[in-house]
C-alpha cells in the first residue's frame, strides 16, 4: 500500500515526529504543561508534518500499482446493459 521508495528517506522523519508527538503526549498526561514542552511539540509536529506534506504533495505516498487498483483506471469496464 505505501510507496516503497519512502523507506529509503521520507518515512524516516514522518516516524521520528510521530513517536516523538507520542512520547509528548505520554509526558504531558503525568507532568504539567511548561513552556519547553510547548516548544518541543511544535518542534516535533514540524518533524511529522513537513515532510509527510511534501510526500503527499508529490503524490509518492501510495504505491503506484496499488492507486492504479483501486482508482476506476485499474478496474475493469464492464458493459452496459442493452
Amino acid at each position: 500500500m505505501l510507496d516503497p521508495g519512502l523507506w529509503s528517506g521520507w518515512i524516516w522523519p514522518v516516524l521520528a515526529g510521530l513517536v516523538g508527538l507520542v512520547t509528548l503526549d505520554a509526558i504531558r498526561a503525568v507532568r504539567v504543561w511548561t513552556r519547553a514542552l510547548a516548544v518541543w511539540r511544535a518542534c516535533a509536529e514540524a518533524v511529522f508534518a513537513l515532510p509527510l506534506a511534501w510526500v503527499l504533495h508529490r503524490q509518492e505516498f501510495f504505491n503506484p500499482a496499488f492507486v492504479y487498483d483501486i482508482t476506476a483506471a485499474g478496474r475493469p469496464r464492464i458493459p452496459s446493459p442493452r
